[in-house]
């Protein structure tokens, strides 16, 4: 049997956040695999050609608009948008699975016995964490699959042990860097691309850039999300502003070596939301994608990923000394080779299509 894929996100369509990307990005993919997909989303472009140029989509799905406004995100405008979805799908007519990153929307489908798909890539807190709760008590999960960004959320989330999930990294978007390859990379510069929020590491940046005048720092990303802005007073550091996710392998293809200084806790939008533990950042993904040499924190959270010494230098966050090292590392030519082909040949494997193909054969087996 053929389903119609619909995927559910309170992410406008488009916007600037890595969540608007990886819903972009899953429902490319499944289209790519010749499933009829439509998101549906509190808002949208009425145009998909702006919408496509935007993240670079290749191959075309519906966008589906709840409202015509933006939706100021809370629990009640999330509980409004849930009904809104309930009483679309409720009106379709043709075999559909869901897929969600609605936690409220995903609830409320399993209470009116509408079986779905739900992706989590942090935990869950506010009112929704109740509602969760009290869902949980009355044991109306019954409806629900899970899909977990990470291994770690499954502890987090303590969901009842008959529950079925998947856990599944981000993923690598090959075909985007495949025609954006420049010759001439920027010698002795180092690019970051990301948001500038707390444990980001804009502080391990700052003090490698103090000490290697030799080395300049190129930063991609919001300045409003800067939480030290005496940082900004670095002369071999300069802030580049946002990138639309559709020029990043433009943008990157200038560069051979890319950072990601996480410290031991990293925030997000949401202050109240830490991430160390459970974050698979799209940003490795790209950098893997662009073949090139990553200088990353030595984290837990994607060791199963980065390798020390095979597709990346690894250095422990609070190692100063450690990290002025690593950029000495980068002179070696065969050494920084290796890294790049392994960091292309590891991007492989987490593909987007090979992401949705597991979702696929996982979550429509089983509901």
């Amino acid at each position: 049997m053929t389903y119609r894929i619909y995927y559910i996100s309170e992410a406008s369509a488009p916007s600037t956040s890595a969540y608007s990307i990886h819903v972009a990005k899953m429902c490319e993919a499944f289209a790519g695999l010749n499933y009829d997909v439509g998101l549906i989303v509190p808002n949208a472009y009425k145009s998909f050609k702006v919408y496509s140029k935007y993240y670079n989509i290749r191959h075309k799905y519906n966008l589906i608009s709840i409202f015509d406004y933006k939706l100021n995100l809370n629990f009640f405008s999330r509980l409004l948008f849930s009904f809104k979805v309930l009483n679309f799908l409720k009106k379709e007519n043709v075999p559909f699975k869901i897929i969600s990153r609605s936690i409220v929307t995903s609830l409320l489908l399993s209470l009116n016995k509408i079986n779905n798909t739900l992706e989590l890539h942090h935990e869950i807190n506010g009112i929704s964490f109740f509602f969760f709760k009290i869902l949980k008590f009355f044991k109306f999960f019954n409806k629900i699959n899970f899909i977990f960004i990470h291994k770690n959320l499954i502890n987090k989330i303590n969901l009842p042990k008959q529950t079925k999930y998947i856990v599944l990294d981000d993923a690598a978007d090959i075909e985007n860097f495949k025609l954006t390859n420049s010759n001439n990379k920027k010698k002795n510069t180092i690019v970051y691309i990301g948001s500038f929020f707390k444990g980001k590491g804009l502080e391990i940046i700052n003090e490698i850039a103090k000490k290697n005048n030799n080395f300049k720092f190129h930063l991609f990303g919001d300045v409003k999300t800067i939480h030290d802005l005496t940082i900004k007073k670095n002369k071999n550091i300069s802030f580049k502003g946002h990138v639309p996710y559709s020029k990043i392998p433009k943008v990157l293809s200038n560069y051979e070596i890319a950072i990601m200084p996480y410290r031991e806790k990293v925030f997000v939008r949401s202050k109240r939301l830490e991430v160390s533990k459970t974050m698979s950042p799209l940003k490795m993904f790209d950098y893997l994608s662009n073949k090139m040499v990553i200088i990353a924190s030595d984290l837990k959270v994607y060791n199963h990923i980065l390798i020390n010494g095979f597709n990346s230098i690894l250095i422990k966050p609070n190692n100063f000394i450690g990290w002025e090292k690593a950029l000495t590392k980068t002179s070696n030519q065969k050494f920084k080779n290796k890294l790049k082909k392994n960091a292309y040949q590891t991007a492989l494997k987490y593909s987007w299509k090979n992401r949705a193909t597991k979702i696929v054969n996982y979550s429509f087996n089983i509901n």
